[in-house]
């Protein structure tokens, strides 16, 4: 498994007028913009479509260039950009083979609704009610669209998702199970205890 939930950095958070009209769009994503990852964009592009992290070099000439914002997004500003998109797009890189990426937490912990072709998805998230997924690129062309038109829909699946991250999916909990198995317990006053765990 990759990176988890942190309580305290992956929340839900007001968003006002003003971070709607910066941070709302239909697509997100927060990343590095290298060569895989821009080509994975390119049957987005033209979409309404906002990538936040640095603009892609300048020897990198690709059309989807005109949807990075150039900005970097940490903490309560990265859950404002989740949560105002309507669809936080999370496409994992070649080399997590058959694991699951930070983000995949991150973006459920946050509460916003996702849509990830994470191969382990099964592993940690229900993707039929939680978190939507897809396998190839055309299949991800029609659940943007699908899932575009049912906000109820996305709204149902963020609230799920949100609470499976923080009941099952958070550093506290992988401490736990990484103490289960070597033997040791944790103190009686922390917040999860092996009896809890659903994920080891």
């Amino acid at each position: 498994l990759g990176g988890l939930g942190d309580r305290a950095l992956h929340v839900t958070v007001p968003l006002t007028p003003a971070d709607r009209a910066l941070y709302g769009c239909d697509i997100t994503l927060a990343g590095f913009p290298y060569l895989f990852r821009a080509e994975s964009l390119r049957p987005l592009i033209g979409r309404d479509m906002l990538v936040w992290g640095p603009p892609p070099p300048r020897w990198v000439s690709h059309p989807s260039a005109r949807h990075f914002t150039g900005r970097y997004v940490s903490g309560p500003e990265k859950c404002k950009a989740m949560l105002a998109a309507r669809i936080v797009l999370n496409q994992n890189h070649y080399a997590e083979i058959s694991g699951t990426n930070k983000r995949t937490f991150e973006v459920a912990a946050i509460g916003a609704f996702q849509l990830t072709d994470t191969p382990a998805i099964r592993d940690v998230f229900d993707p039929d009610t939680e978190v939507a997924y897809f396998e190839t690129q055309s299949e991800m062309l029609a659940r943007i669209d699908e899932f575009l038109a049912d906000p109820d829909r996305r709204a149902r699946m963020a609230d799920k998702a949100q609470v499976r991250a923080h009941a099952e999916h958070t550093y506290e909990h992988r401490w736990v199970a990484h103490l289960a198995a070597l033997g040791v317990r944790p103190p009686a006053d922390f917040p999860v205890q092996p009896e809890s765990l659903a994920v080891r």
